[in-house]
């Protein structure tokens, strides 16, 4: 069994301002953390001679990348929206949906996506625009409200976000309840509604479930 460990010194690695520099600032470092790897190998009883040769190869191709990757657990979180969004729907909406698969999409509500579209038909006569909205439960953005959630022991997921959501939109405009419907999928919540003044107060109350203060 190998239990060889190898820890390259760190501390000179530069870092500027929540951003790295330049590739070629952490050559000596790279060129440790590849060492290290042969050692391990070899300390395993395994074959590091043409991992061995090809470090200055891969060292070269670390430092000639002008944007090295950033790893994901250094990257700032998106921030939480503060405030909602003023209502506002271009104008042109119907010219919009006509066009041959015609739809629009309003991101500004981000985490939340609003999504417009034509022709929908539902378990009878054809609804000429369909209004829904979206979201990931699983977004960080939206962690304090899953929360509230599994306080009243209930999983945060789409189908039970669908769920509360309904509820209570149903209990607040109880003579718009009958143009909500559900079409959530397993990573996403989504519902939508049958009117602009329905889908309306249907994005202030999601958003108010989800950033409540």
């Amino acid at each position: 069994m190998c239990t060889k460990e190898f820890s390259p010194t760190w501390s000179h690695i530069p870092y500027i301002g929540g951003g790295w520099s330049e590739p070629t600032a952490y050559a000596e470092p790279v060129h440790q953390w590849l060492k290290g790897i042969a050692i391990v190998l070899r300390e395993c009883h395994l074959d590091s001679s043409r991992f061995e040769q090809r470090i200055p190869a891969l060292l070269d191709e670390f430092c000639s990348d002008p944007s090295p990757i950033v790893p994901d657990w250094i990257k700032a979180p998106k921030p939480v929206p503060t405030s909602l969004p003023k209502w506002k729907v271009p104008r042109d909406l119907k010219r919009r949906l006509a066009k041959a698969d015609g739809s629009w999409e309003d991101e500004r509500y981000d985490p939340l996506l609003l999504r417009v579209s034509p022709d929908t038909s539902f378990d009878g006569p054809e609804i000429p625009i369909r209004w829904q909205i979206e979201f990931d439960p699983f977004d960080e953005r939206l962690e304090a409200a899953g929360e509230r959630l599994e306080r009243r022991d209930i999983e945060p997921d789409s189908d039970a976000w669908s769920s509360v959501i309904q509820r209570a939109f149903r209990k607040r405009f109880p003579k718009l309840a009958r143009e909500l419907h559900d079409d959530s999928e397993s990573s996403t919540c989504v519902l939508w509604v049958e009117s602009e003044g329905a889908c309306k107060r249907l994005v202030e109350l999601v958003w108010a479930m989800l950033f409540k203060k």
